[in-house]
């Protein structure tokens, strides 16, 4: 079973990491409310409650995953892409996959949808991103106000201290509870149900703090046989500040 996030105040987060260098965050997402504006579904930075610089995926106002480098200091995303465009329509109801990746100083972040055998798609790297230590991650929490987080579900959230290749990724898209590639494993947390939803099965016992009421909702259907991992290349956007208003590889998930 996934876990249940909300606008409310349902949220999770890790404090204490030390992610320097290359890193990769992955994790599956449901939208199950369409806010009409952005919603934050991942922070990955510094600070108390992100108010520090970070690096956030999300949906926005158009209904598709972006990706955004907020500074630290003026407060807005200073660097966005896949606003409005690159990146595929994301409808309420619908599983993603999600990663993060950071190699040198440069991240990518790819999306995919979870129940299918649709190809990973690389949405454009940053001109401009964070380079600093990730010692926190954010499930469901924005430094602008509970407005902008995320109502949906979660479900395996990892991270790794190197840059995981578009093969590796392809793995950890056909699982939900353990990561495929454990070289370099920081975490784990496969988010499986509201009483267990904070454990980390990695082995570190880097456990998620929560926050409000955690509840349990429907697993992805991830088992969906052969996906492609070709990658495709989209546009980018860069400045927008946030609105007001070919290899495969087949694997069944673990439930």
């Amino acid at each position: 079973m996934s876990v249940q996030v909300s606008v409310s105040g349902a949220r999770l987060s890790r404090t204490g990491l030390s992610l320097t260098g290359d890193c990769t965050i992955t994790f599956f997402a449901r939208r199950d409310t369409d806010t009409g504006d952005y919603s934050v579904t991942l922070n990955a930075g510094n600070s108390a409650n992100m108010s520090g610089a970070s690096m956030e995926v999300g949906v926005n106002a158009a209904d598709r995953l972006y990706s955004a480098y907020n500074d630290g200091a003026s407060g807005v995303e200073v660097n966005t892409h896949a606003v409005g465009g690159g990146a595929t329509s994301w409808t309420v109801g619908t599983w993603k996959f999600v990663a993060m990746v950071r190699t040198g100083s440069a991240w990518t972040v790819y999306e995919a949808p979870a129940e299918s055998t649709t190809a990973l798609l690389a949405l454009a790297s940053f001109s401009s991103s964070y380079t600093g230590t990730v010692s926190e991650i954010r499930v469901s929490d924005s430094p602008f106000g509970a407005t902008y987080r995320w109502a949906g579900d979660a479900r395996g959230l990892r991270a790794w201290s190197d840059d995981l290749s578009t093969t590796e990724l392809a793995l950890e898209r056909r699982s939900l509870d353990s990561a495929v590639r454990t070289a370099n494993l920081v975490a784990s947390w496969p988010l499986a149900a509201s009483g267990s939803a904070t454990t980390d099965n990695s082995g570190a016992g880097l456990s998620l703090t929560s926050a409000g009421t955690i509840t349990t909702d429907t697993d992805p259907a991830v088992n969906a046989g052969t996906a492609s991992v070709s990658v495709a290349a989209t546009t980018s956007a860069a400045g927008l500040a946030r609105s007001s208003g070919t290899a495969s590889t087949t694997g069944a998930a673990t439930d």
